[in-house]
């Protein structure tokens, strides 16, 4: 083993064999959270927000209602700042009747305010707007339509990055392939199974708990996170977990018994059932 290799594989055997042993696990740089979904308050059902992200920009529909309680049509164009959240203006538009065929010239664009949506979470957020003047502060979050199926068997990778670790040697980053089998009780429990070999080593990885969907992603507060070589068992949250269009992805967070923090992220492509 020469001397780049040594750390990779010392990081890689802390994680499969050592997690006991204080090893840190924490965040890898990774895409930012996608906000697109429907969000809403579940106590105000009637009115909602569209949120679909593309990269730093937003476009978000409001289906509100005016001073008569008809509904009312504005969007707005919003723009990530440097505080992470989305800013823009709001209009109001315009056109030809649904049951006509459709005339460009009937179409008007009025702006009439702004708006702002601010993260809390991956699934959490307040949202500001202004209309003709008319100030609105609402906290909402992702609405939840059906349940969403993951089962299935995955391929795909685990990345891994430990810091802050009471012995420096243990801190790094480390990727590796990693066959997935997700199991799921609809509106109660997942369990992903990570089967992973690494330069010879092979090590089976278990994420389980109770969970919690809003909108696309789903979320185990209170997971369990478990090692088979040696048998370590470890409390962790795993968050942002959603099906995508070939796949699945997600991540956890943990404290090992070093006291380290820990974090990894995954996503695999579908391969059957």
């Amino acid at each position: 083993m020469n001397a780049t290799t040594r750390p990779i594989r010392s990081l890689f055997l802390t994680l499969a064999l050592g997690f006991a042993l204080g090893v840190a696990v924490v965040r890898p740089a990774a895409a930012a959270t996608d906000y697109t979904d429907i969000w809403w308050i579940p106590a105000e059902s009637g009115w909602g927000v569209n949120l679909v992200q593309s990269d730093q920009f937003m476009f978000a529909t409001f289906f509100i209602y005016g001073t008569t309680k008809q509904p009312t049509w504005v969007t707005a164009n919003l723009v990530r700042n440097d505080a992470g959240a989305f800013t823009g203006s709001v209009y109001l538009t315009s056109g030809t009747y649904f049951g006509a065929p459709w005339n460009p010239a009937d179409v008007t664009v009025t702006p009439v305010g702004t708006a702002t949506f601010t993260p809390t979470s991956p699934a959490d957020g307040t949202l500001t707007y202004s209309i003709n003047g008319v100030n609105v502060s609402k906290s909402i979050t992702r609405q939840t339509l059906t349940p969403i199926s993951l089962v299935g068997k995955y391929y795909g990778g685990l990345t891994v990055t430990q810091v802050n670790c009471k012995d420096p040697a243990g801190n790094g980053t480390l990727s590796v392939p990693a066959t997935i089998t997700v199991a799921q009780v609809p509106n109660a429990s997942l369990q992903f199974v990570f089967d992973i070999v690494y330069s010879g080593i092979t090590v089976q990885t278990t994420l389980a708990g109770a969970t919690v969907q809003q909108g696309s992603l789903y979320s185990i507060p209170a997971a369990t996170l478990a090692v088979t070589t040696p048998p370590t068992q470890l409390p962790a949250v795993a968050s942002q977990i959603k099906r995508t269009s070939l796949g699945v992805e997600g991540r956890w967070d943990a404290v090992t018994a070093g006291g380290c923090n820990q974090t990894a992220t995954f996503a695999a492509a579908y391969t059957g059932p």
